[in-house]
């Protein structure tokens, strides 16, 4: 890359409430009105091959990161290079296009990288993931928005760069509402990772069970005790059969705080490693729900 010995990263920063209402969000929530407070923290990177160095650290509006543009937070994987740019998923809005998940490009201006545009592709989105598949095209993927799609996988594909996106795959209710990543192994297959949709089944006295927007009990969709990949298939149209990457309950057995396991926010890359081979890692959190609540 041109570039090379150079990046950024950027970070969120949200100030949230500790109260515990009663109901949704369980004390899980932003702050509104006149307490909000938030803004993200943009970082710019240097590495000689030996030595990995901070250069500058700055705040950032939400409303000052890309002029025109409302930038709600970046996506669920790292940036992949586009000739001399950078290309990461990112949501962001506007009053012309509304708000959802799309594509940013970076391109460094003097010592630092900046982004330049952004393309918008799934509305009332977010927690987005790009990759680029091997015959050069991009696709993308993304945590689902309101009902009826927060159970469902997406996916779309731009053979242009990134200026036009065509849905190429949508699978109903497969998923649990939680995050949502499309990865590269290191073969170069394409692969969904997320958690199984399933009905919850094990009472226990630290969950506080879900309800819908209508206030109706939700037994299942929410639950992230299983995480699961999804090959796509060879033609991008479809998925493959799942793979079970992780079933905590099944290996673990219950969680010694009586609550549900939670395994979540999976995101895969490939390395290089000492023995010179190429390995594909995924990682994830793994929490306790009683932990978080």
């Amino acid at each position: 890359h041109p570039h090379e010995g150079t990046g950024f990263s950027i970070s969120q920063v949200i100030a949230w409430h500790t109260d515990d209402p009663g109901e949704p969000p369980y004390g899980l929530g932003y702050f509104t009105d006149e307490e909000y407070y938030a803004y993200l923290e943009c970082f710019q990177y240097a590495y000689d091959g030996a030595s990995f160095r901070v250069v500058k650290t700055e705040r950032v509006s939400h409303e000052e990161l890309l002029q025109g543009w409302r930038v709600g937070g970046q996506g669920m994987a790292v940036a992949i290079p586009d000739g001399d740019d950078l290309l990461m998923a990112f949501s962001a809005g506007n009053p012309d296009a509304g708000s959802g998940a799309g594509v940013m490009r970076w391109r460094r201006s003097g010592e630092d990288w900046r982004p330049v545009s952004f393309v918008p592709i799934a509305p009332s989105s977010r927690e987005a993931s790009l990759i680029r598949d091997l015959d050069g095209s991009f696709l993308f993927s993304t945590r689902g928005g309101p009902e009826p799609d927060y159970n469902d996988i997406c996916v779309w594909r731009s053979t242009d760069g990134g200026e036009t996106w065509t849905k190429v795959i949508h699978v109903r209710g497969v998923i649990s509402s939680a995050p949502i990543t499309l990865n590269r192994a290191a073969d170069g297959t394409p692969y969904i990772v997320a958690n199984l949709y399933e009905v919850f089944v094990h009472p226990a006295d630290g969950v506080k069970m879900k309800v819908d927007a209508e206030g109706q009990l939700r037994g299942g969709g929410w639950t992230r005790k299983t995480l699961c990949i999804w090959p796509l298939n060879e033609e991008r149209t479809g998925l493959l059969t799942p793979i079970i990457a992780r079933d905590c309950r099944g290996e673990w057995g219950p969680p010694p705080g009586g609550s549900t396991w939670r395994i979540d926010h999976p995101s895969g890359t490939t390395v290089k490693l000492a023995d010179g081979q190429w390995h594909h890692i995924l990682g994830a959190r793994v929490v306790e729900y009683a932990e978080l609540t």
